[in-house]
C-alpha cells in the first residue's frame, strides 16, 4: 500500500533557477507600478528555483550540486487540467516516502489560495480529514516563500496548462498586447 512512488514533474537545472528569479523580479516591479505584464513559467523553472530558495536564502551561492540533492526532496507539477501537484520527498527508516498534495488555485486577484483536494503517501490515497496534517505540511514547506506567495497572489490571472504557469498583471487583453 505504501509502494513507493517517484517524484513528478521536471527537475530543471541551476539555469531554470536563475531565468525565474529574473522573471520575478520584473513581475515585481511591475505589480507595483499596475502596468500590465505577463509572464509564463515553466515546471522546470519553478522546481529547480524552489530548490535552490529551500537551501538558501541568499540563493547566489547556491551550485549545482546542491540543486540536484534538494530536487529529489521537492517538487512541483503543473498539470494539463490546471491542477498543482506538490510533493515532498522523507526518508522513514528505510524507505524514501512521497507525499503529495493535489489541488488548484481559487479566488481572484489578493484573495487567490491554493485548495488541496487529494492527499497520498506513495501510492496510497488519504481520504478527507486524514489529509489535512499532509495538506498544512506542504504548505509550511513554503513559508521561506512568502514574497513570491503574495506577488502570484496579487495577479489579475493564473492560468495553468501543459506544464506551464502564465501570470498575467493588469488585463490580460493588455498584457498580451491584443487591446489598442
Amino acid at each position: 500500500m505504501l509502494a513507493p512512488a517517484q517524484l513528478e514533474g521536471s527537475p530543471g537545472s541551476l539555469a531554470d533557477a536563475y531565468s525565474l528569479r529574473a522573471k520575478i523580479n520584473e513581475l515585481s516591479q511591475y505589480s507595483r507600478t499596475g502596468s500590465p505584464r505577463e509572464e509564463t513559467l515553466t515546471e522546470s523553472e519553478i522546481n529547480s528555483y524552489l530548490a535552490a530558495r529551500m537551501l538558501s536564502a541568499d540563493h547566489e551561492r547556491v551550485n549545482e550540486v546542491e540543486i540536484r540533492r534538494q530536487q529529489e526532496s521537492m517538487r512541483v507539477r503543473l498539470k494539463d487540467d490546471g491542477r498543482i501537484l506538490i510533493q515532498w520527498s522523507r526518508r522513514v527508516g528505510p524507505l524514501d516516502l512521497v507525499y503529495s498534495v493535489d489541488g488548484r488555485v481559487d479566488g481572484g486577484a489578493e484573495q487567490r489560495r491554493f485548495i488541496p483536494e487529494g492527499v497520498r503517501i506513495g501510492r496510497l490515497r488519504i481520504p478527507g480529514v486524514a489529509g489535512i496534517p499532509l495538506a498544512r505540511r506542504a504548505l509550511r514547506n513554503m513559508e521561506g516563500l512568502a514574497g513570491e506567495i503574495r506577488l502570484l497572489a496579487s495577479a489579475t490571472a493564473i492560468e495553468i496548462k501543459d506544464g506551464r504557469a502564465r501570470i498575467v498583471f493588469g488585463p490580460a487583453s493588455v498584457a498580451s498586447g491584443t487591446e489598442p
